[in-house]
């Protein structure tokens, strides 16, 4: 240990020796906890007796307590934390030499009644040790010993502990009370107002335990290095430092928990800078033989976890089965995660609370926290995610399960350790704001984030931090040896954010801020490629807004927005345009995007609402092409109204499952996080396109939807999210319908139910025939196909696919175009005839 931490070394009596105007418990501490009759209170006195009754019958030379802290004031010195200790070291004195003057330096100030009961055990001259009676009843039959002295917590712990004592000795031999000089602490003298320290120091309450264990486990690690100067500084630091750092979250809080309150965001800091170096560095694998890691830094992580005790501790267990240790194992990761720890703490700390939440606010931004603010599009919005876990609300020190607030918090702390000394936050933003919406946009734009590939991703983003990103992101495209093969940032992902780098780097203040602006849009969260044509017009952040909310496509005015962009886009890909594939993307066909922002932009002349609204209607006057089966969706789109029974309900199912994330339906745009569909609502565009048939002549003519079930006749809409793709009908009865949705006539035919009619998702019609109640039979099937295809023989279905599939058959042809579903429905109701 250090030179000065022994110089500090006391025991109870040299610590009253120095003190000759006495060492005072002052009159803020609480009572004495350690007598109290408590399961907690007993636990912690019984271990606490026996291990000094213990020590004094052994060989052993020495028993250190660990710290005792204290404020001196003219001569006095007022204890702040270690009371208990002190108190019961008293009262063994006391015990073993009840005429020790000395001993009367030591008091209370907590009551009067504690004070003034302290002096009549020092009045005492003798006590009979050999009694077998509780030596509390002998004290309370004196006749200087006042009975309400009893209602004092303090007095009656004292009592306890003193019956305590004597039971434990009295019948034990070879008690050495001369080693009582032998039990020392280190002594801490902190300057300060007493009051406020003492609040400081001990409000972690019962807590104040369980963070020891862990601190003395963690020492015993920093004392094999005592050359390093944060090393050495590491005991003071923690109760010290640290601790008036975290105080200032809650000194102006008005709490009767103070004490909890403390020591939980003490670990809630300390939890969340171990796991992320622990993610960090560990690789989370199957095979963990082909890991080896030093065994100190498995060791190290082990301090932490073993105390919290989760699945992180059973790996840490596996991966020791291998490790690397002897001459090896240079501890050199050991080293700076040690010293991370120190610093991060350090600069935290020096920062304090008001400089931390400055930077934080300058730097990000959430969603609706500051719609006012004329600055918003010079900081980085994290969206929904509020990183700023240094101001008083409810997200103090919420790192939370977020995965991708976590990493970015952990990527501003690793900013910190690599500046060291932050003397101007508006250097850190100057420096680091591209790098912090690069590493934002990469993992807002990623899937499938988990504690368990933070290590993948964690290593570009430590080069991104350290190094000059555009070369960073240069490797991860074109270098073999540099790139990081693992990570979740797809190549597409990287070449996207590479070209918004080299126009940063190129451009003028202005369209960076339109960049900025754009990428900090809440539906398009940094993916802006499809913008980058037009990003020098000055009304793209504006029209980007009125565009894109929050939930897709601006849905006002009647799917005004979703019907100007379907206008750009052709017949043919209205089909073939699918929520399948890559989820990473954003844009399915950024092409027609692209057309329709510059379109629009084009038309605006005075960049208000109004305008965009007038320029809109007018892409949708000039739609002229009536054969496309969209011109009634884009031209005169209706509601569907859930209070008109207008189509009755029945059922068309299949029996296999289908979750929601493989839903094959056709739409423009969608979005990676939401299983919602970023297009107009499915109800009203079936509402839309049925219209066209719901006349007279249709009236046998009903709704079907397909559902898919767990099992058989279990419908499937638990996980349904998205209210506008639910067909209501006049029951008000919500059905699950992302899908296939059929207006048909159900006839029979071999005496199996079938349908025939027309099946859409809105933007085209099948027209034909399909099965209405599933069942997987070969002999049932070819009765049923055969009679169709003696019917298809007469009529002539011209142009049919068919599809045979014993549990999913039909007969049916895609239209696309209104003259076409006008033919086939003469062809449908020939059908019909001929089977009645």
């Amino acid at each position: 240990m250090s030179e000065n931490k022994e110089n500090n070394k006391k025991n109870f009596i040299s610590l009253l020796d120095k003190y000759k105007n006495n060492v005072v418990v002052p009159i803020i501490q609480r009572g004495y906890a350690q007598g109290r009759n408590t399961k907690e209170a007993e636990k912690i006195r019984d271990n606490f007796l026996d291990v000094i009754i213990d020590f004094l019958s052994n060989n052993k030379e020495e028993l250190i307590l660990d710290y005792i802290y204290g404020v001196e004031d003219n001569g006095v010195f007022y204890l702040l934390d270690g009371q208990q200790r002190l108190t019961t070291l008293f009262l063994f004195h006391w015990y073993f030499d009840i005429n020790d003057k000395i001993l009367k330096r030591f008091t209370y100030e907590t009551r009067n009644s504690s004070k003034d009961f302290i002096s009549f055990l020092l009045s005492i001259e003798e006590i009979d040790l050999k009694t077998d009676e509780k030596l509390s009843k002998e004290l309370k039959n004196n006749i200087k010993f006042l009975n309400f002295w009893e209602k004092d917590t303090t007095v009656k712990g004292m009592l306890q502990v003193i019956d305590d004592i004597h039971e434990k000795v009295k019948n034990k031999e070879n008690i050495y009370s001369s080693k009582l000089n032998n039990i020392q602490f280190y002594c801490e003298y902190i300057k300060g107002d007493p009051d406020d320290l003492y609040i400081k120091m001990n409000s972690r309450g019962k807590q104040l335990t369980d963070f020891e264990i862990f601190k003395s486990k963690l020492e015993k690690f920093l004392d094999e290095d005592e050359e390093d100067k944060n090393v050495q500084g590491f005991d003071k630091k923690i109760d010290i430092d640290w601790t008036n750092f975290i105080w200032d979250f809650i000194k102006d809080k008005k709490s009767d928990d103070e004490g909890n309150k403390l020591d939980d965001l003490f670990m809630k800091l300390f939890r969340f800078i171990f796991e992320m170096l622990y993610y960090s560095q560990i690789e989370i694998v199957e095979d963990t033989r082909k890991l080896q890691i030093e065994k100190s830094n498995l060791e190290f992580f082990e301090l932490f976890f073993s105390h919290i005790g989760d699945e992180k501790k059973e790996y840490i267990k596996k991966l020791k089965a291998n490790p690397i240790e002897n001459k090896e194992d240079k501890k050199t990761i050991l080293k700076e995660n040690i010293n991370f720890i120190i610093n991060i703490f350090d600069i935290l700390s020096e920062l304090r609370k008001d400089r931390l939440n400055e930077l934080f606010s300058d730097i990000f931004y959430y969603n609706e926290s500051e719609n006012n603010d004329k600055y918003k599009y010079e900081k980085i919005s994290t969206f929904y995610d509020n990183l700023n876990v240094f101001n008083n609300d409810d997200n103090l020190f919420e790192f939370t399960n977020n995965i991708r607030k976590r990493i970015l918090i952990f990527s501003v702390f690793k900013i910190f350790i690599n500046e060291k000394n932050i003397k101007n936050i508006n250097d850190i933003k100057n420096k680091y704001f591209n790098k912090l919406r690069l590493i934002r946009n990469l993992l807002y734009n990623t899937n499938n984030l988990s504690n368990n590939n933070i290590y993948y991703q964690m290593e570009l983003i430590d080069r991104i931090i350290k190094e000059n990103e555009i070369t960073v992101i240069e490797d991860q495209l074109s270098d073999k040896e540099k790139k990081i093969e693992k990570t979740l940032f797809t190549d597409k992902l990287v070449e996207s954010e590479k070209n918004k780098l080299t126009i940063l780097e190129n451009t003028d203040e202005n369209t960076r801020k339109r960049i900025y602006a754009c990428e900090n849009n809440v539906f398009l969260q940094g993916n802006i490629d499809f913008l980058l044509d037009n990003i020098d017009n000055e009304n793209i952040v504006d029209v980007v807004n009125y565009i894109f909310t929050k939930d897709g496509f601006n849905k006002e005015n009647n799917y005004l927005v979703h019907r100007a962009i379907s206008t750009f886009i052709e017949k043919k890909d209205f089909i073939l345009l699918k929520s399948k594939g890559s989820n990473k993307d954003l844009i399915v066909n950024k092409k027609y995007m692209l057309n329709f922002i510059t379109d629009l932009l084009s038309r605006i002349e005075n960049n208000q609402v109004v305008d965009y609204i007038r320029s809109l209607t007018n892409m949708i006057n000039e739609f002229s092409d009536e054969d496309d089966f969209r011109f009634y969706i884009i031209k005169e789109l209706q509601y569907e109204d859930s209070n008109k029974n207008i189509i009755r309900t029945s059922l068309y199912d299949n029996n296999y499952i289908k979750d929601s994330s493989s839903i094959d339906s056709k739409y423009i745009y969608y979005y990676n996080q939401r299983e919602s569909c970023w297009d107009i609502s499915l109800s009203d565009k079936i509402y839309t396109i049925f219209n066209l048939f719901k006349d007279n002549r249709d009236k046998e003519f009903e709704l079907y939807y397909l559902y898919y079930p767990y099992k058989r006749g279990e419908c499937y809409n638990e996980k349904l999210n998205d209210c506008s793709r639910i067909l209501r009908y006049g029951d008000k009865k919500l059905l699950y319908c992302y899908e296939w949705v059929t207006l048909a006539k159900e006839i029979k035919i071999a005496g199996e139910e079938v349908l025939v009619g027309f099946t859409t998702d809105g933007y085209y019609l099948e027209c034909g025939l399909r099965k209405k109640t599933p069942y997987d039979d070969e002999k049932r099937t070819r009765k049923v196909l055969r009679k169709i295809e003696n019917v298809e023989k007469k009529i002539n279905f011209e142009g049919y696919e068919r599809y045979t599939n014993n549990i999913y058959w039909y007969y049916c042809k895609t239209c696309n175009n209104i003259s076409l579903l006008k033919n086939e429905y003469k062809m449908l109701e020939s059908i019909i005839k001929a089977f009645s």
